[in-house]
């Protein structure tokens, strides 16, 4: 893509910031909801930092003009990771969108009265986390003092969809996850399962990759002795029945 390919984008979003400052002006809240949708239609380009004119002496290296009529300018620039950026006034209004990684940016106001020539009494305003979200019904910010990625696993006989309907039927369970044995063992012969469809029979550890250091020693002990004791029957002409024509079935599930 070429930067005369992405001007009508670029040209699209300056006009909605001329829009939305003349119908908001200092409004800070109703202004930045009014940008979001321009700003998120053009961070959807993938080529924006293979266009632009060079912006020379900015103190932020590579920074470059996406859009420049005097009054308004849009800007793109890469920032150094972990190399914190000195506070500093642009003595203008701003707005900064993130279009690739993230960026802790913290807002502060100045309580001295500039007198001392380089120094500067700063009171920090806004360093609160900002988050886009993105479900089926829409887009949302959010802005918290603090994130906590509460993540975790739903596991259920229900999304084992690989398993026919009569056989996931069979299998007892409790809360739509399979009763195992100390073995991990379902009530069908020759099933077992592992990972987190396992935690409500074994504990919380058994969602975390920490819990096969429990799990794997214990199941593969029962799964030697249970083939050496099917070579036995078969050697004594008896008959050893598994699932699946005598196949041991392991099965560890992941799902959201």
């Amino acid at each position: 893509m070429t930067g005369q390919e992405a001007a009508p984008a670029i040209r699209a979003c300056a006009e909605a910031v001329i829009d939305a400052v003349a119908r908001h002006g200092n409004d800070t809240s109703a202004l930045t909801a009014a940008i979001e949708a321009p700003f998120a239609a053009l961070l959807a380009r993938p080529d924006l930092l293979a266009i632009g004119v060079p912006r020379p002496g900015n103190h932020v290296a590579m920074s470059h003009y996406l859009y420049y009529d005097g009054d308004l300018s849009l800007l793109i620039y890469p920032l150094a990771k972990d190399k914190p950026i000195p506070a500093h006034d642009h003595g203008n209004w701003e707005s900064m969108f993130i279009y690739r990684g993230q960026v802790k940016h913290t807002v502060y106001e100045r309580i001295d009265d500039g007198s001392v020539v380089g120094f500067a009494d700063l009171k920090v305003v806004d360093d609160r986390v900002r988050l886009e979200l993105a479900n089926a019904r829409g887009r949302q910010t959010i802005e918290a003092d603090h994130v906590i990625a509460a993540t975790g696993y739903r596991p259920s006989l229900e999304k084992l969809t690989f398993l026919r309907p009569s056989l996931r039927a069979s299998i007892s369970s409790t809360a739509n996850t399979p009763v195992l044995s100390s073995t991990f063992e379902s009530s069908v012969k020759g099933l077992y399962f592992v990972g987190p469809i396992a935690a409500n029979s074994f504990g919380p550890l058994m969602r975390f990759a920490c819990g096969a250091k429990y799990t794997a020693p214990r199941l593969a002990r029962h799964l030697i002795a249970t083939a050496e004791s099917q070579r036995s029957v078969r050697a004594g002409g008896g008959r050893a029945d598994t699932v699946e024509k005598g196949r041991l079935g392991v099965l560890g599930e992941d799902s959201h």
